[in-house]
């Protein structure tokens, strides 16, 4: 359902122009968006920005890219007619390689859109990875509260600054998460503003997108699999994510608050969660999950299948259900 509203939320934005703004940020004067890149060392890659422009965010062929990096010359590419501008890199060694990318002036019937960060995190093959889920994950909402412009509903999930940070001292932190790409720059800002450590920021294509979360996950998790040994933990709010996880041989947690939802739902809830593997984690928050990592608490899905069948049993049938938070991990 959700991502139904995805599509037609970005469509009446798109059409009308005036929504664009509330949504992706400033984006009068276009949008460039700048995709990071997680590689291992002396790989040559691209650093790659995407320039969109007019009301309706349309791909912008020819125009120039200015890519730099302090204290080095500068580097120059043309968008092609998919709106892309590319330049090589080769990191020499492993470290966060920091790039601005900004849009020549040059033919530009408006000043051009703001410039924009990208990182080259470069990495040994042998580093340890823990993948991320944002929504209802880290963000204490949904991709829906974005879309609504609510940023009062984005806050960060309580203990999750904590515990990443220090997961982080041991492992490279990737955001993997299934918002369309146009959503970089709003969430990488938002990562920033909330102090969430460094790590590289993975959100799907558009054909990615339209195919589901679970798959485009599993996609996503096949690609860092070939280039490193040791992606080795998983945190997500959604079933078919955290079984990915699982599959790809992953520490798995799934992260679930029991919703206020009739007792059908909760009965199917508690099912499905049943069968999910005895070693994923199913916590009700990041402080299981630090006691988890450090451990001192196991949390495995029998225990939280057996809570929601108790609160089936104790739930009056009569009362209103409100089986939203049952239909977020069901999709």
């Amino acid at each position: 359902m959700w991502k139904t509203i995805v599509v037609l939320a970005l469509a009446a934005c798109c059409c009308t122009g005036c929504g664009v703004s509330g949504v992706l940020g400033d984006t009068r004067d276009g949008l460039l968006i700048t995709l990071d890149v997680l590689t291992p060392p002396r790989r040559r890659v691209d650093l790659e920005a995407r320039l969109r422009t007019g009301d309706l965010l349309r791909s912008s062929p020819g125009y120039v890219i200015v890519f730099r990096r302090a204290g080095q010359a500068p580097t120059f590419a043309q968008t092609d007619d998919q709106g892309a501008a590319k330049v090589a890199f080769t990191p020499p060694a492993e470290g966060d390689y920091q790039f601005t990318a900004a849009v020549s002036p040059v033919g530009l019937r408006a000043k051009p859109p703001h410039d924009q960060a990208l990182t080259i995190y470069c990495r040994k093959s042998d580093c340890p990875i823990a993948v991320v889920d944002l929504d209802y994950t880290i963000v204490a909402g949904g991709f829906e509260q974005l879309l609504l412009n609510r940023p009062g509903e984005t806050a960060p999930m309580a203990h999750s600054q904590e515990v990443l940070a220090q997961l982080a001292a041991s492992h490279t932190i990737v955001y993997l998460t299934h918002r369309p790409n146009y959503f970089t720059n709003t969430t990488r800002q938002w990562l920033r503003d909330h102090r969430f450590p460094r790590g590289p920021l993975l959100l799907a294509e558009w054909t990615s997108f339209l195919r589901g979360s679970s798959e485009y996950k599993a996609e996503a998790l096949t690609g860092l699999q070939k280039d490193f040994s040791r992606v080795e933990l998983g945190i997500g709010n959604r079933i078919g994510d955290v079984q990915a996880y699982h599959d790809s041989g992953m520490k798995s947690f799934l992260i679930f608050e029991p919703p206020d939802a009739p007792p059908p739902q909760l009965r199917e809830l508690a099912g499905k969660i049943r069968r999910l593997p005895q070693d994923v984690q199913v916590v009700s928050s990041w402080r299981q999950i630090g006691l988890a990592l450090n451990g001192r608490g196991t949390f495995p899905p029998s225990a939280m299948a057996q809570r929601l069948e108790e609160m089936a049993r104790r739930k009056n049938p009569s009362a209103a259900p409100t089986s939203q938070g049952a239909r977020r991990t069901l999709e």
